[in-house]
């Protein structure tokens, strides 16, 4: 009587005085605490009765079973599922079997839960809904649906609670289609009349599916509106990223006159990070403080905190979060996101330093956290202390995701070496921890590598995602390996992942047209099924890259034409595709448009105006549109440093580095590589010297580019030592900088140290390309080398697949005509696989100089003069040809 009043706490007093209870009372006792929210004082009923001798029945376990789901006592609930099994209770009532299943399901050890169910003699609608709603909320929702398919062909008919649950299973597993039969049957039934619970279920799955019209039109009928059901509304709206409309749902909310709880200031202030708009965040900040759910809840202030540090406004996540009197690691590592996000790493790193003197350990996240800071702020060394320190904590690396951050910084980095040494340390590889390293190597060109990594991958049983396949195909383009690019489409094709992937599809035209295979990358451009602004982008930067400026100012007004409006990246390839064709006119007609539609203080914008006018030789007009970028960052720098030096001004750009610094603008790697040019250029020793020195502090020398460039400024400089030395330093050696350093000694004449350094290189295991035996077969011309250089020759074309370009050509018929053979000269020129250029012309007549021979001298000169009419060398070169057989035939007649 006393429990079902509610009076527990009076019931138990009067239940304390009995001598003798039985197992039905001790069950009533338990069942009534169970009731009343109190499952703790149950399981220490169950465990007195257990020791005061009486054996539970059937009704305590049940009750013992649920107590242990409401408290996550799963070690107290497989006791009692022990108990049950020695007691032979298992299958003899179906509420007992059910309470098992519930109680596996809820702590989401569904495995367990799946095979207690498989083993009752009996199943009823409760059975098979409590597994699918275990499935449901593990996250596991095409399992669920198995489960509810499975229950509809044991002819088991389904009840509104487990159309519920299935609705819910169709909303993780975003299945719309089989959500709205399952929304057919539920009316067919007449279920959907006054049950709230449904028709939130309803409007859950149609939201969370993105299905927002037919979600709207559900949630508008129903007659009964709870707090649930606007959340739910609310919630979809966030999930798929319209934080409007998620606001404007809040709104009307409290308009309708029901107050907001918990869950939906969650949801509405996840909203404010999406809109970012401060007011709007500055109100909803009010009505919780009024409501005093602050203080309530950590949950709340984490939200809050996140919020203000998403919309950039740190000193009100600061001052929220100063307010907090319990700070556990969760918070302060919301608070380190958020300085992070704002690329304050020294606040990021004082917060987590402050953290740990307060006595707060960090966990994973807060040491990703703290690794992205150092990131944020260059402090290489700290990083590599850190990763010390976690080794020698004990603390293992190797913690999947703090292992994955330092494999991703140090790809980030271009570190690759010792992001490799982390990833194989890692006991657990996920399609993560694989990206991350894929990633970094094809971010840093190494295209070989990163396709190795898919085939490992594959063979360690890791199946590739969108990610991985992006970044291989990226990976095709940069080494120009059409042939597995092919491969990988083919397998992208066979897994359906274009479909619903427009990144893969717009990877693949950027990788055909860096291979060169523009009819390809048209075919998949057309191919789309939906084309936006990105795969226009794709196709128009392709041509830019390779070089092509009219074809892409083409697609570029074909993309008009379509009813695209260019964005931002379409602008600045528009403008480099100007500046490669010298189409100024065009160049100023798109920089006014850009005006017109008020982008041109964008920084990227900008800086392709800049470079637009510097490479069509108008640097009053690049000067003027520098001048008026609002605020000049290290890209707009570099911008004007590399249009300076690429068009030989290395001086001008070396007095603007000057500006650069004296406006408190610090130079990056990319500042470092240009004005590194600059100095080889001009053979400005001193102040390379000095920017090695700076190089050497910040710690990046072992960038690839930045080292690589070193080596490269003190060989044009013509100190070979230095530049031996700097490279015999590097850790991240690479074909590129083999040649530069090769092309070097060619430049200075060390014609041995070439063929020395090429040795060396095959024997690193570095595959020379095109480049290096353009360098090496031109050291053969000098130094005479026909065996060797007829030796490289085949090896460019048989052992690396390397197909000989002019250059290549050239370089073989200098060989002859420094050797003297006319008739390879003569056969050379006669079937000469490309058309020639001036510069193959001019070799060509050398050679015939050398050799005497002027009616293939005078052909060449003919083909000379029909490329360039003017070239003086080619008339110089004839005459020295004519002069020389002239004197010869005069000997001969003498």
């Amino acid at each position: 009587m006393y429990i079902c009043f509610g009076w527990i706490v009076e019931a138990q007093c009067l239940f304390d005085k009995l001598s003798f209870p039985g197992v039905v009372l001790w069950t009533s006792l338990i069942t009534g605490w169970v009731k009343h929210g109190n499952s703790e004082e149950a399981l220490r009923c169950f465990e007195k009765m257990q020791l005061a001798g009486t054996s539970p029945d059937v009704v305590t376990f049940i009750s013992g079973l649920k107590a242990c789901s409401l408290t996550q006592r799963i070690e107290k609930g497989m006791e009692m599922h022990a108990e049950i099994e020695r007691k032979d209770l298992l299958g003899k009532s179906l509420s007992l079997d059910n309470a098992l299943v519930h109680m596996y399901a809820r702590y989401g050890l569904i495995t367990t839960a799946q095979e207690v169910f498989e083993l009752l003699p009996c199943r009823d609608v409760a059975s098979w809904t409590l597994l699918i709603s275990g499935y449901a909320d593990a996250g596991h929702g095409e399992e669920a649906l198995e489960i509810y398919d499975l229950m509809q062909s044991s002819c088991i008919l389904p009840n509104a609670v487990t159309y519920t649950c299935t609705l819910k299973a169709c909303s993780v597993a975003k299945k719309p289609c089989k959500g709205q039969e399952l929304h057919s049957n539920v009316e067919a039934k007449n279920l959907l009349a006054g049950n709230i619970l449904m028709g939130n279920a309803l409007v859950d799955m149609y939201a969370k599916c993105g299905l927002f019209v037919e979600a709207e039109h559900l949630f508008n009928k129903l007659i009964t509106r709870d707090v649930s059901s606007w959340n739910v509304m609310i919630g979809g709206y966030v999930e798929h990223g319209h934080g409007k409309e998620a606001l404007l749902c809040f709104k009307h909310m409290q308009l309708s006159g029901l107050y907001p709880n918990d869950m939906t200031f969650l949801l509405s202030l996840k909203a404010c990070t999406m809109v970012k708009t401060i007011d709007t965040c500055l109100e909803i900040h009010a009505e919780i403080a009024r409501r005093g759910l602050v203080e309530r809840g950590m949950d709340i202030s984490c939200a809050l905190v996140d919020m203000y540090a998403q919309c950039s406004s740190m000193d009100r996540a600061q001052e929220v979060f100063d307010k907090i009197v319990v700070k556990d690691v969760s918070i302060w590592n919301v608070l380190i996101s958020g300085y992070n996000e704002i690329r304050n790493g020294e606040k990021a790193i004082n917060c987590f330093e402050k953290m740990q003197t307060l006595g707060v350990l960090p966990d994973s996240a807060s040491v990703v956290y703290c690794v992205k800071a150092y990131f944020n702020i260059g402090a290489m060394c700290k990083i590599d202390e850190m990763l010390a320190d976690i080794g020698s904590s004990g603390l293992k690396i190797i913690d999947f995701i703090i292992g994955t951050t330092f494999v991703d910084i140090y790809s980030k980095l271009g570190l690759l070496q010792k992001a490799q040494h982390v990833f194989d340390k890692l006991q657990k590889r996920s399609v993560i921890s694989w990206n991350s390293l894929i990633a970094g190597y094809t971010d840093h060109e190494q295209g070989e590598k990163a396709l190795e990594c898919l085939e490992q991958m594959k063979l360690e049983g890791v199946s590739p995602n969108a990610v991985t396949f992006i970044h291989c195909i990226k990976a095709c383009g940069i080494i120009k390996n059409i042939d597995k690019g092919i491969e990988i489409h083919a397998e992208v094709l066979r897994i359906d992942l274009m479909k619903n992937d427009l990144h893969i599809g717009t990877t693949l035209i950027d990788m055909y047209t860096k291979c060169g295979d523009f009819d390809m990358a048209v075919e998949v451009f057309e191919g789309l099924r939906f084309k936006d602004v990105i795969p226009w982008n794709a196709l128009i930067g392709g041509y830019v890259e390779c070089g092509f400026g009219e074809q892409a100012i083409v697609t570029f007004e074909s993309m008009q034409i379509a009813g695209i409006a260019p964005d931002i990246v379409t602008y600045v390839c528009a403008l480099k595709a100007c500046g490669i064709t010298g189409a100024i006119d065009k160049g100023r007609e798109i920089h006014i448009e850009v005006f017109r539609k008020g982008l041109q203080k964008k920084d990227r914008i900008g800086n392709a105006t800049v470079d637009m006018y510097v490479k069509c030789g108008m640097l009053s007009a690049a000067q003027e549109v520098f001048d008026n970028i609002s605020s000049h960052s290290i890209v707009s720098w570099n911008t004007l440093l590399a249009g300076y030096v690429d068009i030989g001004l290395s001086e001008q750009a070396l007095k603007y580095f000057t500006q650069m610094q004296e406006e408190g603008v610090h130079p990056n790697h990319v500042s470092f590589v240009y004005l590194l040019k600059a100095c080889g250029g001009i053979g400005a020793i001193a102040k390379g010297r000095e920017l090695h020195a700076e190089i050497e502090r910040h710690g990046l020398l072992q960038q690839d580019l930045v080292g690589t460039a070193v080596v490269d400024m003190y060989g044009k400089c013509s100190l070979l030592a230095l530049a031996q030395e700097v490279f015999d330093k590097l850790s991240c050696r690479s074909t590129v900088s083999w040649n530069l350093l090769i092309a070097n000694y060619a430049e200075q004449g060390e014609s041995s140290y070439v063929l020395e350094g090429f040795r060396k290189m095959r024997e690193e295991g570095f595959e020379p390309d095109c480049v290096t035996f353009v360098v090496v077969l031109g050291v053969c011309g000098q130094m005479g080398l026909y065996g060797k250089g007829k030796t490289y020759f085949a090896s460019m074309v048989e052992d690396y697949g390397i197909p000989p370009t002019l250059e290549h050509i050239t370089c073989m018929i200098n060989l002859f005509g420094q050797i003297g053979d006319i008739d390879k000269l003569v056969i050379a020129a006669k079937n000469f696989p490309f058309s020639p250029d001036l510069a193959l012309c001019r070799t060509l007549l050398v050679a015939s100089m050398k050799v005497g021979n002027v009616e293939l001298g005078m052909s060449v000169f003919q083909q000379a003069l029909h490329l360039n009419g003017s070239d003086p060398t080619a008339y110089v070169l004839m005459s020295y040809i004519c002069a020389a057989t002239a004197a010869l035939g005069h000997e001969d007649g003498g």
